[in-house]
Order: C-alpha cells, then sequence, then structure tokens
C-alpha cells in the first residue's frame, strides 16, 4: 500500500544580503520541482512552481515550498 503525502522544505535567510541555494540533494525526498507554499521577500509568487536547486532568497527573506510524495509501507 502506497499513500500520498505532502513535503514541506522551509528556507530562511537571516542574512543582510540575497542568497541562492541549492537544496536538490541536501535530502533524498526534495525533487527538481517543488510549489511556493509561502513567501516573504523573494522574487515567487505563491503556487509558482520553482526549482529548488537555485531557490533565491533575498534578505532577511523565507521561502515555503511542497510537493508531492509518496511513502512506501514498510
Amino acid at each position: 500500500m502506497f499513500s500520498l503525502a505532502h513535503r514541506y522544505l522551509v528556507a530562511i535567510n537571516f542574512g543582510d544580503d540575497s542568497t541562492i541555494t541549492n537544496f536538490v540533494g541536501s535530502h533524498a525526498t526534495i525533487p527538481g520541482e517543488a510549489v511556493v507554499t509561502l513567501v516573504h521577500g523573494a522574487p515567487y509568487a505563491v503556487e509558482d512552481e520553482i526549482d529548488p536547486s537555485s531557490l533565491e532568497i533575498g534578505a532577511h527573506g523565507a521561502v515555503v515550498v511542497s510537493w508531492d510524495y509518496v511513502a512506501k509501507e514498510l
């Protein structure tokens, strides 16, 4: 049996400068495409499809992205 769930990445920039960070590969479940769920101080809008390999966050900004994840039953 498989279940479908949402996974989230919360990225916060506490710095005084903008940053671009690659989150793909930092955890096995982060895909190459995600949907913006919440944004502050970044060049995205809610529901934009973005690439987590080049996530841009402005100074003191934050982005929450989500994606569907199929979990296997153990």
